[in-house]
């Protein structure tokens, strides 16, 4: 999905020009990939592509559709859900509520209500489910029953969920700040601070988390690592260059959820580059100029992102390379790419469910499981794709081998 900035559109308001962020955010439900054209100032939003036509190849079964929530409404940004093993996590109760599904079985195990407003979706560790509420206050319930067992004021406006591990409770704030929590009580262990520019798209990107590392990408193009307990920088490298004269052309938010595997950290920027980086060192072990706020998803040979016309790509993890790349989704404001066993998935602002060979990119099969789009990130588990609508309703598929037994 394009991470948690979700569906081209899901938290793009400008922060620091008022006027120009709610033209933007007016447009937001506008249809087809216009963003590149409003920050460009052409002020022209291309019309969506229209779907192509192809021999479908299968026809996903469909496992569950359940509705679990009253779903996110139109403003941003949008909560998403969070699992753990057979649990799913949503808001609810018009944005002012928590509740814990298992999607197995259909049970509504807990649900709790709050005073206020969730602006910070929802994360879950072992032992606890996180959300950040609208007056930026972090509050902390039991996994098991939904009891508060602590909250936590913080000092600045959060739109992205917390991240943990159980021990120490990573926030980041609109304002440039990435702050570490004790998991037990809230109390703030550490903090960093970047400069937020002038202009930034007003995502939502996690922090990562490996080992005793937290990984996060800034408004300002810089990727930073810094040590879980302490907070002590450990690297930072430049993902977004900034080129042009005005503030529009040198936005460069790197704004999409940075992955890892195998020592490698995955990463992409607006209007930037999509990079290798080495783990330990901070190095750029290769790069490519693309614009992407996308979410990345790999496999054991490519990573795969859409870019901010809507081009899905797969380019070599060991090289940057392109394999391949399927254009015939311009502007059909599409989620981050998921790999669901041998396929690649996107969804669009129509509900329609993309379906493409890993190999090369081509269309293998279509669904519309939902008339509704889905803001928040496709999901894979145990080779079936979870997909939560923006009405909230789960809906769970399998392509052929992968239903469950």
């Amino acid at each position: 999905m394009r991470g948690y900035l979700l569906l081209a559109v899901a938290a793009l308001l400008i922060s620091g020009c008022s006027n120009f962020g709610e033209r933007l955010s007016e447009r937001a439900t506008d249809t087809g990939g216009w963003i590149s054209e409003q920050l460009s100032g052409t002020g022209k939003a291309k019309d969506p592509a229209e779907l192509v036509e192809f021999e479908p190849q299968f026809k996903a079964e469909k496992i569950l559709s359940k509705s679990l929530s009253d779903g996110v409404g139109r403003g941003y940004p949008k909560p998403v859900p969070a699992y753990y093993g057979e649990q799913v996590y949503v808001v609810d109760d018009r944005l002012r509520g928590v509740t814990a599904w298992n999607y197995q079985n259909r049970d509504r195990l807990w649900s709790t209500e709050f005073e206020q407003k969730i602006a910070a979706g929802v994360s879950v560790d072992e032992t606890r489910v996180l959300v950040v509420s609208d007056n930026a206050e972090l509050l902390s319930l039991n996994r098991q029953n939904g009891e508060l067992l602590w909250q936590s004021q913080l000092t600045s406006e959060v739109v992205t969920p917390p991240v943990s591990n159980g021990e120490v409770i990573v926030i980041t704030t609109t304002d440039g700040k990435l702050l570490g929590l004790d998991a037990n009580n809230g109390q703030q262990k550490w903090m960093i601070e970047h400069e937020v520019p002038a202009l930034s798209l007003r995502g939502n990107s996690l922090p990562l988390i490996i080992g005793d590392m937290v990984v996060k990408g800034f408004a300002d193009g810089r990727m930073t690592a810094v040590e879980t307990n302490t907070g002590y920088e450990q690297w930072e490298t430049p993902v977004g260059l900034a080129r042009g004269r005005s503030e529009l052309d040198r936005i460069i938010d790197a704004d999409s959820n940075p992955v890892a595997d195998g020592g490698v950290i995955f990463a992409s920027a607006y209007q930037g580059r999509v990079v290798a980086i080495g783990q330990n060192s901070g190095e750029v072990l290769w790069s490519r100029t693309l614009s992407s706020y996308s979410d990345i998803a790999l496999d054991l040979f490519n990573i795969y992102l859409s870019d901010d016309q809507d081009t899905v790509w797969a380019l070599d993890r060991r090289t940057g390379a392109t394999y391949w790349k399927q254009d015939a989704l311009n502007a059909r404001r599409i989620t981050a790419p998921a790999v669901v066993g041998d396929y690649l998935v996107v969804a669009d602002f129509e509900g329609y469910l993309h379906w493409m060979d890993r190999d090369d990119g081509s269309f293998v099969a279509r669904s519309r499981p939902s008339k509704t789009m889905t803001s928040s990130p496709l999901r894979v588990i145990d080779d079936q794709l979870h997909l939560m609508t923006d009405e909230g309703e789960l809906i769970i598929l399998a392509p052929p081998g992968g239903a469950a037994e």
